[in-house]
């Protein structure tokens, strides 16, 4: 796939992920797919039943701050810019952490 499609499914996994996160931090310890749905339906968001899956089986029982500061770590190298990049950074945690899920799926055939 060319960059700009592999952006785009990047893109669209990562919403999975932040649902994911969300409801972590809400208190679920393991969230379900039908969890996951009720966030992102809430800011009208569809949901991938396929991502969802992913998601869940390689988030599930893995603690999340740890998963972050494993992501935080690979943007050290990755050099920073100015001021107002609070976003970019967590779009790129959030990347690497949807890269970490499609390199593990990729090896175990997914």
């Amino acid at each position: 796939p060319t960059a700009w499609a592999r952006d785009q499914a990047t893109f669209r996994s990562m919403k999975h992920v932040a649902a994911y996160m969300l409801a972590v931090l809400g208190g679920k310890e393991s969230p379900t797919a039908a969890d996951l749905k009720t966030i992102l339906a809430a800011v009208d968001a569809k949901a991938d039943d396929a991502s969802l899956d992913l998601v869940i089986k390689e988030l599930s029982g893995k603690d999340i701050a740890t998963v972050i500061a494993e992501g935080s770590t690979k943007l050290v190298s990755m050099g920073g810019g100015g001021g107002g990049g609070g976003g970019a950074a967590c779009f790129a945690v959030f990347a690497e952490i949807v890269a970490l899920i499609s390199l593990s799926s990729a090896r175990s055939g997914f």
